[in-house]
């Protein structure tokens, strides 16, 4: 019986020391399963607040890629507004250059024909009036010639003569016109005393 009862005793002793044992073994297990849990946790919720701080930043990014891309919409509808009237400005200012390089064009031309029939009128003019000037040197020669004739007695180094002549057509319309006798010319006679001859006899 003693025996027995020792035996009952040890077994008894024992189960009690396995279910401390276990008791704190799964205590033990229980403590490193939350610390585990709670490490786990605390790194989950880091990389939750880190994937929150990317997401607000992916959003405010998108939100600030979309006002430009709404600024960009804008810009286009007006560039697209503007383009008709830089179109016409265009087109205008090449027409405007065009007709300004024709007017450049057409002045030369006239520069160049105006240089051209201004040296032909001068020699016309140049021949006109050498012409001209012959025939009053023929005038004058004749007139001479018959007034010394009638007046014999008359030395020509005696007399200082002036003539003032004065052309009854000008000279542009001289250059039109073309007549067989001279225009009518006025003659005035002047006589001085000549120092070398003490009197004219009349």
């Amino acid at each position: 019986m003693e025996l027995s009862q020792l035996l009952n005793e040890i077994r008894a002793n024992y189960e009690t020391l396995l279910s401390r044992s276990q008791i704190e073994a799964i205590l033990s297990a229980g403590t490193q399963l939350e610390k585990i849990t709670t490490a786990r946790m605390n790194k989950d919720e880091e990389i939750l607040k880190a994937a929150r701080a990317e997401l607000n930043e992916a959003r405010r990014q998108w939100h600030h890629m979309q006002t430009e891309i709404d600024s960009l919409h804008a810009m286009k509808e007006s560039i697209e507004g503007t383009r008709p009237f830089f179109k016409n400005e265009v087109k205008e200012l090449i027409n405007a250059s065009k007709l300004k390089k024709h007017e450049i064009e057409k002045v030369e031309i006239l520069t160049k024909q105006a240089v051209l029939n201004g040296g032909v009128e001068k020699d016309s003019t140049e021949t006109h009036n050498t012409i001209q000037t012959e025939k009053v040197d023929e005038v004058i020669k004749e007139w001479e010639g018959s007034f010394f004739k009638d007046n014999p007695h008359l030395r020509k180094k005696s007399v200082s003569l002036r003539f003032d002549l004065h052309l009854a057509a000008t000279d542009e319309d001289c250059l039109h016109m073309k007549q067989k006798s001279l225009p009518d010319i006025e003659v005035r006679l002047v006589m001085r005393r000549s120092c070398s001859i003490p009197s004219i006899k009349t």
